[in-house]
């Protein structure tokens, strides 16, 4: 794992029926929906593991219109992500069994 990555947790974004509930702040909301588009995206394509996926995601940091690439190794690891033109990066755990688990 790269040094300074963050591993985010999307199930502290959900209610206990497993969605993001429209009352979160706004910004919370957003975030959730991002990493939640980035894991449906990253294991429709399983099991090609090893693999680095296009998801056609646009990176949510300011000023930068980067692409979002992900990968999945195997079954029971977190989604890695990172933007292709500025390097952002992170982790995201804690994905399966959500309902947007698509192994």
């Amino acid at each position: 794992m790269a040094q300074g990555t963050y591993i985010t947790n999307p199930t502290h974004f959900f209610n206990s029926d497993g969605d993001i509930p429209k009352d979160l702040p706004r910004e919370a909301r957003e975030f959730a929906n991002f990493l939640a588009l980035i894991f449906d995206k990253v294991t429709s394509s399983f099991p090609q593991t090893n693999r680095e996926i296009d998801t056609g995601i646009r990176c949510r940091k300011k000023g930068c219109q980067g692409l979002i690439i992900g990968a999945l190794e195997a079954i029971d690891e977190p989604v890695h992500w990172y933007c292709l033109d500025c390097g952002h990066h992170r982790v995201i755990s804690n994905w399966r069994r959500s309902k947007w688990d698509n192994t």
